[in-house]
């Protein structure tokens, strides 16, 4: 039997706490010779939007090919780095971009890994994390099962 008597608990929590994940992605990137300066204005740039946003949702939209998908990862690192526990994307109702989407997330090695619904939905309801990442198709039987899943009808996701 171990005791825990004496052990600051929160204490090791925060220091276990994952850190720096979007200087990682930066690094990542770099690694690869992709100029990440255009992400970083980027992000940057919505993290500013996003105190001001209604309903703390940011929509991104770009061109094909334009470098989305790697600034949305960026993002997503620096929001957990900020102290957001909740990040959802949701995707158009295309199951196979929300597979590629989530398949580039889960490869660039973001921490907590993200998870689709049906993933979420399959994980003990008891064994709640303390982050997450979640991609979710925008049609609303989704919609539904997702604010269930996450805690009920209080919660507001966007339209």
């Amino acid at each position: 039997m171990v005791s825990t008597t004496g052990v600051d608990l929160a204490g090791l929590k925060n220091v276990a706490k994952l850190k720096d994940r979007y200087e990682k992605q930066l690094q990542r990137l770099g690694k690869k010779g992709i100029d990440t300066s255009c992400i970083e204005k980027a992000v940057s740039e919505a993290i500013a939007n996003l105190d001001s946003a209604e309903g703390g949702s940011l929509v991104i939209y770009g061109e094909p090919q334009s470098g989305k998908t790697e600034m949305m990862i960026c993002l997503t690192a620096k929001l957990l780095d900020e102290g957001y526990s909740v990040i959802v994307h949701l995707m158009n109702d295309s199951v196979d971009l929300l597979a590629q989407n989530l398949k580039r997330f889960k490869s660039s090695g973001l921490a907590p890994a993200p998870r689709s619904l049906p993933e979420l939905l399959q994980a003990s309801e008891s064994n709640k994390p303390l982050e997450l990442v979640v991609f979710c198709k925008k049609n609303p039987r989704d919609l539904d099962k997702l604010i269930k899943r996450l805690g009920g009808p209080g919660i507001r996701l966007p339209c």
